[in-house]
């Protein structure tokens, strides 16, 4: 299926592409693995896989992945981190708008000798790849076109694996899309990398990349492989990818969830899990700008000011309980349809009751929003 990208752009610089109102929700066209092809002005650059949420491969959207590929891929992200090594070879090797602002972001420049232990841009084993530098190295106007005029610059190419195939993933595997990505899809999405070489997979060797794939020669060839792989699986059970072919393909993967909120979706026993990872997606995608969400160990989820006030930031807390805490009084939280009692926290010092069934992400935010009027308050005291 060839589509556009279904995403409008976010109205501040570092993350720039939402998915579309139309395209929220469950939409079975894009739900569940398959092979996809991202291309910028009809020019095939990436491809990648989908095998649904961990523990239901049918369920979740391509689109999520879909909305991080446009952001990692051209540095627009802030969430884009380099393994130490990688950006070593970055700042010695690559010459050119992207990796010059890279560079600018570091305290010693290009002088890899100088690389801070500690940076925004460094994690290992990151998120960010060579070859997507290079990418944005050579197309330097992606970096600061108008995010609405740059969005209509993508399209992609997602073949869904047949649906009723369903039955057929194997019930005792502890994480089924890890299932699915090593029997049914790795081993197809490697062939194609190899054979079509594009520029922003690490597979695809410096200077060997291709960019004359379209989406219609793209679709095709997914097709073929697909129905080609979809019989051969009827008969019997494929050969799991190696491990050497499951690492070098999760190094092109820009994790949907991080570790921590992981952690709350598995802390949330008692609410089912589809739900509690659409409440996590809707806080993220419905976000003020001038604030963020995240997640703790605790764990919990955390609703705060990107910018302090005095040294406040934290307007909320979610615990995977569903208990949260808030500035809110007790009679505000019973107004706006929430359970609450007298907290124990210094600051957020009322908790309340988030019930997963009548609230939703809007709810948060008005508590949130409480929060901030009162913080403003004292400032101005």
């Amino acid at each position: 299926m060839n589509h556009s990208s279904g995403l409008k752009a976010r109205g501040y610089y570092g993350c720039p592409a939402l998915p579309l109102p139309e395209w929220r929700g469950d939409q079975k066209q894009f739900n569940g693995p398959g092979l996809y092809g991202v291309f910028l002005d009809k020019r095939l650059f990436y491809i990648g896989l989908y095998a649904g949420k961990e523990k239901e491969p049918f369920a979740g959207s391509v689109l999520e992945r879909w909305r991080k590929h446009i952001t990692y891929h051209i540095l627009r992200s802030p969430e884009i981190r380099f393994a130490p090594s990688i950006l070593r070879k970055i700042l010695e090797t690559l010459n050119g708008a992207g990796s010059d602002a890279l560079a600018d972001c570091l305290p010693a420049k290009r002088d890899v000798a100088a690389l801070p232990v500690e940076h925004a841009l460094i994690n290992a084993p990151g998120s960010c790849t060579l070859n997507k530098v290079r990418f944005a190295d050579q197309n330097p106007d992606l970096l600061h076109q108008d995010k609405e005029a740059l969005l209509e610059r993508f399209s992609f190419v997602y073949v869904q694996w047949p649906r009723e195939d369903l039955v057929r993933i194997c019930t005792s595997a502890a994480k089924p899309s890890m299932w699915v990505k090593s029997h049914w899809l790795a081993s197809m999405e490697r062939e194609l990398i190899r054979e079509l070489r594009p520029i922003c997979n690490s597979q695809t060797s410096p200077g060997t990349e291709r960019s004359d794939v379209g989406p219609e020669e793209f679709e095709v060839m997914v097709q073929t492989k697909m129905e080609s792989k979809f019989e051969a699986c009827r008969d019997s059970v494929p050969a799991p990818a190696s491990a050497a072919d499951m690492e070098a393909l999760a190094e092109d993967e820009e994790s949907l969830t991080d570790p921590n909120s992981s952690l709350f979706i598995e802390g949330a026993a008692d609410v089912d899990r589809p739900k509690v990872e659409t409440l996590l997606e809707d806080l993220e995608l419905a976000c003020p700008s001038a604030w963020e969400i995240y997640s703790t160990n605790t764990p919990d989820i955390r609703i705060q000011t990107k910018k302090p006030i005095g040294r406040t930031r934290v307007l909320l807390t979610l615990r995977s309980n569903f208990w949260g805490d808030t500035e809110a009084d007790i009679e505000m939280c019973n107004l706006l349809g929430f359970e609450a009692k007298v907290g124990n926290a210094p600051r957020l010092s009322n908790s309340f009751r988030f019930d997963p069934e009548r609230h939703g992400p809007a709810d948060l935010f008005v508590l949130a929003g409480v929060t901030l009027q009162r913080i403003f308050s004292r400032q101005s005291e």
